[in-house]
């Protein structure tokens, strides 16, 4: 078992650059509870038109097919990467799913593992087109790991996800050690102060997307569920920066409002991913009935968007989130 919650702890009590103020854990529980009488809780999977509706094996490789591509979506540019899907364009995370289900309107078989196999370069890139001037980022390194997923899809799991699902057998943690071991993308993981510390972004939000869908049930009816922690990406950390829970150093603020790029290893991403994972730990606790992931998707959602005085995300540039 992978153990994220404690090893963001042990960053998150050693951090030189995020600090968690613990006397704002009160206040921003309370601030939250109010908040969610007003809005509901966070993401409702089939409240998002672009989601799927049915649950069938389908669906469930849909989910992991989104998950494995679920990374990298910031852009500087004024005419982002865009998909026109239905009359509505999507930009960031919400391009991912638009395209997929463009595909799947377009009779290309893109759930099919065997045909990812034998597709040319032209016909994965006719996926992956823009409607904008802008390619989706990291383009190859989308289309390289559909081939490598697909080959361990076929030749391991008869080509499709839900057998990956049916061996974990309802666990959480199980479901995710298999994509690790089995699909190395996922692979979220990195060294501070000579350890190693797991973080597994997508490979939790994987657990949770199949939770979330499923209602609970099916493919998504997991035991061990609240063993899944928050996911450490871009807007969640910023949104309890907003809050007031997670402060930054002057050199690590002054680092954000230069829009410096840094390296998924570099400590202070390191520690801004931590602690995030380790404050949302401690805010949970504070609000009685409420996981990591329903927390998560609450935050995500009521995360800020743009504003000169809204302290940027931090940037970096790779598959893991």
């Amino acid at each position: 078992m992978f153990d994220v919650l404690n090893g963001a702890q042990r960053v998150a009590e050693q951090s030189r650059h995020v600090a968690i103020d613990l006397s704002r854990l009160e206040y921003c529980a309370v601030r939250i509870k109010q908040e969610m009488k007003k809005t509901g809780p966070g993401e409702k999977w089939h409240s998002h038109s672009l989601n799927p509706m049915a649950l069938n094996e389908q669906t469930a490789h849909w989910i992991f097919l989104c998950d494995l591509l679920n990374f990298s979506f910031w852009t500087e540019e004024k005419d982002p990467f865009t998909v026109n899907y239905k009359g509505t364009s999507y930009t960031g995370y919400w391009s991912l799913p638009a395209l997929l289900n463009r595909a799947i309107d377009e009779q290309i078989p893109i759930l099919d593992p065997a045909w990812i196999l034998t597709a040319s370069d032209e016909q994965l890139l006719r996926v992956f087109r823009s409607d904008s001037r802008a390619d989706i980022p990291l383009l190859s390194e989308r289309i390289r790991l559909l081939r490598e997923t697909a080959t361990v899809l076929v030749y391991k799991w008869k080509g499709s996800f839900a057998n990956c699902i049916e061996v974990a057998q309802h666990s959480a943690q199980k479901l995710i050690e298999l994509v690790v071991a089995d699909f190395h993308s996922f692979v979220d993981c990195a060294f501070y102060n000579g350890y190693v510390v797991w973080l597994l972004k997508r490979a939790q939000i994987l657990v949770a997307d199949l939770w979330a869908c499923f209602n609970g049930s099916s493919y998504g009816r997991f035991t061990d569920i609240n063993s899944v922690t928050i996911f450490a990406d871009y807007r969640v950390p910023q949104r309890l920066q907003s809050l007031g829970l997670l402060e930054f150093s002057e050199e690590l603020e002054s680092d954000l409002w230069e829009k410096k790029l840094f390296s998924p290893q570099d400590d202070k991403v390191v520690e801004i991913r931590c602690c995030t994972i380790w404050a949302a730990e401690l805010l949970r606790r504070q609000i009685d009935g409420m996981n990591a992931i329903e927390l998560d998707f609450w935050l995500w959602d009521t995360s800020p968007h743009g504003g000169e005085e809204q302290l940027p995300f931090h940037r970096t540039r790779s598959i893991l989130y």
